[in-house]
């Protein structure tokens, strides 16, 4: 058994892992299957067997009337990969639509695929434990004090024992600013031109690695960078001068390791393409791959990183594979036993549902109508079953609801930030009764999709068989084949900060942590 305190948390917990977890325990938990009687509205408890029958029945119907496409599967980022590759195997193997997602990133996610045109897959570069090697940590889009805390611990301890230097961008001081060697306070929706200007200073000081110009782009980089000349930068960015020169001292150097701390999910400091411009400068210098620098790609939940990997989105076959990858796409569908051409293509599940094209949609761990201007996207739902720990406000709409098991009441597994899996093992035996992955085998059974496993470690082995890259990434899987830049012209723009959560678990750490300010 691993020593806490050589794990990498090192037995420290966050905010969310101290207060955040008594929901699972609550008396108020969803127990048994109910359905809704259609003249009355009132929902009646009924068995396993038949929650499964009525919703297999309706789904097989609104498939028969309308088509595959009339169908959607969401399921939360806060799910273990063993029940999000099921889910998405379901949706394409057995249901044959590539309407998947969760309601999370297809809703509120904004450039989550940035990093796709250079390299093929938009994940982490670098582990938490590059951040020890680091000579420099740069911070940028996001607020590591209320957001990802035990991050903001690693760099300090990075900072106390082996003198790495941070650098946080942002326009507001916060928690991390008077720990910070350099603090850039650029303006908001600026920090892509902050960034560019950095890519035009090393190309004049001809400072990087001349195999990068090489890579696809190359000049059509230069020519994008041109006129972010420093006294543009400083304009725009309304910085000063000082600082912009202590910045560019501190990464123009090709020794210093340097790693990017990026939290995708958080919209607050957020520019438009300031991720591609991370790559740009990762590539240009020859970082991607180069042991203790890189960027390491924050998300808000458990396993936003694992919905990717997994599949649990119309853009990506588990192991980020895109539909122009024929072989890939065939290898899977072996493994399957279904001819995936026709079925995996690009769509736009946010714009079926706002179109009222899905007619049938079926929502695992999400409560998207805990917010009321979502109701749009439920106005040709025909059909919905919902399953859920909580009643939610997207339950109370739901012709059946299903109780689901927590992450204590079963086994699996999840991808953190960085892309280690993680295990977990169950504690409980589910309150319900039902462990998640047996529900899915129930239901996939009555669409003639035999899922015979008989474990959770035989589904997390054929994730291991189906996802090409579980371990390290080892090439570049777009459409070239190799890293290329993407000299995408910058856009001052900035975002809605305000990202609502779709988990009642979320709802409830909210209500805790509400109580807990108005107690102190």
């Amino acid at each position: 058994t691993q020593n806490v305190m050589d794990s990498l948390n090192k037995g420290y917990l966050c905010v969310k892992g101290r207060f955040g977890h008594r929901y699972l325990m609550e008396d108020n938990r969803l127990k048994t299957p109910m359905l809704k009687d259609k003249t009355s509205g009132v929902y009646n408890q009924v068995t396993w067997e038949k929650a499964i029958d009525y919703t297999a029945q309706k789904v097989k119907e609104t498939i028969q009337k309308y088509g595959p496409d009339s169908v959607a599967i969401f399921g939360s980022p806060k799910l273990s990969n063993e029940e999000l590759y099921l889910l998405q195997k379901f949706s394409r193997a057995g249901l044959k639509t590539n309407n998947v997602g969760t309601f999370s990133d297809t809703l509120y996610g904004q450039e989550q695929d940035s990093l796709d045109t250079m390299l093929g897959v938009t994940a982490s570069t670098a582990s938490m434990d590059d951040i020890k090697s680091a000579d420099v940590v740069v911070v940028i889009n996001g607020s590591l004090s209320e957001e990802k805390l035990i991050v903001e611990l690693q760099i300090k301890e990075a900072q106390k024992k082996n003198g790495t230097q941070l650098v946080l961008i942002n326009s507001s001081e916060v928690k991390l600013t008077k720990h910070a060697d350099l603090w850039i306070d650029s303006r908001k929706g600026s920090n892509t031109v902050l960034l560019n200007g950095i890519i035009r200073h090393l190309l004049k000081g001809k400072q990087y690695d001349n195999a990068q110009s090489n890579n696809t782009g190359f000049e059509e980089l230069g020519k994008m960078v041109e006129p972010f000349t420093p006294e543009k930068v400083v304009e725009i960015t309304d910085i000063f001068p000082q600082k912009y020169h202590e910045l560019l001292t501190l990464l123009e150097n090709p020794e210093q390791k340097i790693v990017f701390v990026y939290n995708l999910d958080s919209l607050r400091e957020k520019s438009a393409g300031d991720l591609k411009a991370i790559g740009n400068f990762l590539m240009l210098t020859g970082r991607i791959a180069k042991p203790g620098n890189g960027i390491i790609i924050l998300r808000e939940y458990a396993n936003s990183t694992g919905v990717k990997e997994v599949g649990l989105t119309p853009n990506y076959l588990p192991g980020y594979v895109k539909p122009f990858e024929t072989q890939e796409i065939k290898r899977i569908g072996s493994k399957w036993g279904v001819d995936l051409t026709g079925i995996f293509k690009p769509t736009d599940v946010a714009e079926k549902l706002l179109h009222g094209s899905i007619k049938a949609l079926l929502v695992f761990g999400e409560d998207p109508l805990y917010i009321q201007d979502n109701l749009k996207y439920f106005k040709g739902i025909e059909f919905l079953m919902v399953q859920d720990m909580f009643v939610t406000s997207t339950t109370d709409a739901a012709d059946v609801v299903i109780p689901a098991a927590s992450f204590i009441e079963q086994d699996g597994s999840y991808t953190a930030c960085d892309r280690r899996v993680q295990f977990v093992k169950q504690i409980v035996p589910p309150q319900s009764g039902m462990e998640n992955w047996k529900i899915l085998l129930s239901l996939a059974e009555k669409f003639n999709l035999k899922m015979n496993y008989s474990s959770v470690e035989q589904i997390t082995s054929e994730i291991k068989e189906v996802n090409r890259f579980s371990g390290e990434i080892k090439n570049y899987p777009n459409e070239t084949g190799a890293p290329q830049f993407d000299p995408t012209p910058s856009e001052i723009k900035t975002f809605n900060p305000d990202i609502p959560h779709l988990l009642s678990s979320e709802s409830y750490y909210k209500e805790i942590e509400t109580a807990l300010r108005f107690k102190s």
